[in-house]
């Protein structure tokens, strides 16, 4: 990102191409930003094909901004891939919009959360009504989960899922969500953006 950013698109092509030989299934979420470069080029064809490998295994917008922390250039950028024929949106989140503890408490706790996930598109819910018995549906999955707040984050221990292991969250408000798309808020992990909606 830092190349792109200074406008040494030949150097950014070059890395995303030497990524991509030497792993090709991890390097591929790589593409848009050789795509982003061949277009700053004048490149247009070598940009559509930089990126159509990735377009075809369902990579999108979304998921190419979660490599792209450039806030000023987000915009731009994610012009650029949707101008190639990629899909999606982004959420457009800052720091000033993470939620403390306290406002994490009066969202989640007692209530019932729903979003989509990230790489499948599957609606998940988290029941916590029943601030005893608190469980997660996705699909034909059903789990209890441990949902507490700790350090800023809203954390959850599935049973089964994940291994039983902690997994924590950040929480943000997104201004532009709906709760029509369950992405009124976003919880941000390192694996991924969650956006969820609280169901009244």
């Amino acid at each position: 990102m830092g190349h792109l950013a200074l406008g040494e698109y030949e150097e950014v092509i070059k890395l995303v191409d030497r990524a991509i030989q030497h792993d090709p299934t991890k390097a591929i979420n790589l593409s848009g930003l050789s795509a982003i470069a061949y277009t700053q080029l004048g490149k247009h064809e070598e940009a559509k094909a930089a990126v159509k490998p990735a377009i075809e295994i369902g990579w999108n917008v979304t998921l190419s901004m979660y490599f792209t922390p450039d806030w000023q250039d987000k915009d731009f950028y994610a012009d650029i891939l949707l101008s190639l024929g990629n899909s999606g949106d982004f959420y457009k989140i800052q720091r000033m919009q993470k939620l403390t503890e306290d406002k994490i408490a009066n969202l989640i706790v007692g209530n019932q959360i729903t979003g989509y996930d990230f790489w499948s598109g599957k609606q998940w819910t988290i029941d916590g009504k029943n601030e005893k018995d608190v469980n997660f549906l996705s699909g034909e999955v059903i789990d209890h989960i441990k949902v507490w707040i700790e350090d800023d984050m809203f954390c959850r221990q599935w049973d089964q899922l994940l291994g039983g292991l902690k997994d924590c969250a950040y929480v943000y408000y997104n201004p532009e969500g709906k709760f029509e798309k369950r992405d009124e808020h976003i919880l941000v992990t390192d694996y991924g953006f969650y956006g969820f909606s609280v169901i009244n």
